[in-house]
């Protein structure tokens, strides 16, 4: 007979516990008492300073959920993204856009890179970017919605947003207030446990136990309830991803907003730009060991062109929990993954927790079988964004400290060397059961990073050369004229309503 879950309580302040409230209760249909209560400490909240560049699954999340986007976006001094740029990564100098959506067009059954790549064999410059709508639009800092023809070249692309992550929890939190989640005052102080090492409840400060059927960790990297209370381990990629520390700050900004996320390269590590309407949310990524703190600031300092803007250290030690899901208690958010902000995949993994929950949603028994099966495919999604972040850092030519010449020289997860044989080999994706990121996301950072097939597609290489210089020049120029058709990013800001009044 089943025994059904009837009470949630999550423990956290930030983006994944109110995201979690909200999709909880919007689809539990009435039938679930969701609480929120805060944790013990803080450190969610700062974790949640560099969650603000998205991906484009969000859009229809939040169509879902009701969340009206362009006020939204003025609420959280929101801008769009149509990509993430890359600059000095490669090698110094280079630079090029992980853009959103289709990358050219099929030749018959022939992917589009392998026509690059066959030009690129024959001695062509070739420009990735040159034949993605979202790109040009990128680099020339346009923006529109998509176009809803299939037919049309301005459907080929799709967009994500920017916005202030405190704002942004903000906003989550009221809309689940309205639906009836209630805010618990007084923050976690103690967790009691069953004899079969279920969560039974847990005590804020000064109050009476607190009792649910089913917990939500979402108290950031401290994993306050899966780790503190139920010992899961933290498994830590530094051997793969040894940035762990963050410096962050708003810089104020005179230009327009770009459409893109700017992540740039340093000697010690990156700097990560996310523009809001008012300024650049500006993180300055590095190894703890390789620069001391004064050191980092200063480097924090000259990429903002100012000392006078106030910063905050963050700590970034990247990894995951060895499971999510451990008796009766699931971890979200950084609870559960931590990886740094130039993924853009920090709500997309929140969302992508909760979904997979509400498929395996359990009874109070809490069935060991679905556990397993949710740990397996969250697994599985949080190596393939990792693996994606590593290759930034593998694919390098830089040779310019020893931190980028210890990333270049890492052995790799086999699950990333082998994909990239692969490519290397032929030009071949190979895609996971669980990816976040699609084929054309991994061909732009395979080319712009400078790995390029070995051998070229048999059908591609059969092709005429000077017939296929034609088609493929014919599909940049279609690409440009859709991106110049587009209108300038502020200017389609304010014609929507989406700016803000300025502060």
């Amino acid at each position: 007979m089943s025994d059904p879950v009837r009470s949630v309580l999550i423990v956290g302040e930030g983006v994944a516990a109110w995201f979690a409230a909200l999709v909880l209760k919007k689809t539990g249909m009435g039938m679930l008492d969701i609480r929120v209560m805060p944790g013990r400490g803080t450190a969610q909240a700062a974790e949640d300073e560099l969650l603000g560049s998205t991906l484009p699954h969000l859009g229809p999340v939040h169509a879902g959920l009701g969340i009206d986007e362009a006020g939204l976006m003025r609420a959280t001094r929101g801008t769009y993204k149509l990509g993430t740029e890359y600059l000095d990564w490669g090698a110094p100098g280079e630079r090029y856009v992980q853009a959103f959506g289709d990358l050219g067009a099929r030749l018959d059954s022939i992917r589009f890179h392998q026509l690059l790549a066959r030009l690129h064999a024959a001695g062509e410059r070739v420009d990735v970017n040159e034949y993605s709508v979202a790109a040009q639009a990128a680099r020339l800092n346009h923006f529109a919605h998509p176009s809803q023809d299939p037919r049309s070249p301005a459907s080929t692309y799709s967009y994500a947003v920017h916005f202030d992550s405190r704002a942004y929890a903000d906003q989550l939190r009221a809309l689940a207030e309205r639906l009836g989640v209630v805010a618990l005052g007084g923050r976690l102080a103690g967790v009691q446990r069953r004899e079969n090492g279920f969560i039974e409840s847990v005590s804020p400060e000064g109050g009476e136990p607190i009792r649910a059927d089913l917990f939500i960790d979402a108290t950031g990297h401290a994993g306050e309830l899966i780790g503190g209370a139920l010992g899961v381990e933290f498994e830590s990629w530094a051997q793969w991803l040894p940035v762990d520390r963050a410096i962050v700050g708003v810089i104020p900004r005179g230009l327009s907003a770009p459409v893109v996320t700017r992540v740039s390269a340093h000697a010690a590590g990156c700097h990560v730009s996310i523009p809001l309407q008012d300024g650049n949310l500006t993180g300055f990524i590095y190894r703890g060991g390789e620069l001391s703190m004064e050191q980092a600031l200063l480097a924090w300092q000259e990429q903002a062109g100012t000392r006078d803007v106030a910063a905050r250290v963050v700590g970034l030690a990247q990894g995951r929990r060895e499971r999510c899901w451990s008796h009766n208690c699931i971890a979200i958010g950084a609870s559960a993954t931590v990886l740094e902000p130039q993924a853009c995949a920090g709500v997309q993994l929140v969302h992508s927790g909760l979904m997979r929950l509400l498929s395996l949603f359990p009874d109070r028994h809490c069935d060991r079988v679905l556990a397993d099966e949710y740990n397996r495919v969250m697994a599985e999604e949080q190596e393939c964004i990792r693996d994606l972040v590593i290759l930034h850092y593998h694919a390098t030519r830089r040779d310019d400290s020893d931190f980028w010449r210890e990333c270049r020289s890492m052995s790799l997860p086999g699950t990333l060397a082998h994909k990239i044989g692969l490519f290397r080999h032929r030009g071949v994706v190979r895609q996971r059961d669980e990816e976040t990121f699609g084929e054309s996301d991994w061909t732009q950072v395979f080319l712009g990073q400078g790995i390029w097939p070995e051998r070229i597609d048999p059908l591609a290489a059969a092709l005429d050369l000077a017939q296929l210089r034609q088609q493929v020049e014919r599909m940049r120029q279609i690409v440009r004229r859709t991106a110049d058709a587009l209108p300038p990013h502020e200017t389609y800001l304010g014609k929507n309503g989406i700016l803000a009044a300025r502060r």
